[in-house]
């Protein structure tokens, strides 16, 4: 059995940073939805889902592209 190399290492750990935070973000979107449809939302309230919408947005984004930028700088490795 191969060990694994130090960039494989850092890529696995960018991967799951990247896997953790798609899944929190995923978490709180569900949560946002169960308000959306459980009852009628003050705007304080509704300005509140606003921004935590625009702050998962920013999360889902910034953990799709290090994995894409990882994915791209292993894939030059090889």
């Amino acid at each position: 059995m191969s060990k694994k190399t130090f960039e494989e290492d850092l890529f696995l750990q960018d991967v799951l940073r990247s896997g953790d935070e798609l899944q929190g973000a995923g978490i709180g979107l569900e949560g946002i939805g169960l308000m959306l449809t459980e009852r009628e939302l003050s705007s304080e309230e509704m300005n509140a889902l606003h921004y935590a919408v625009k702050a998962l947005g920013a999360m889902v984004k910034t953990a799709g592209s290090s994995l894409y930028s990882a994915a791209r700088k292993r894939e030059g490795d090889e």
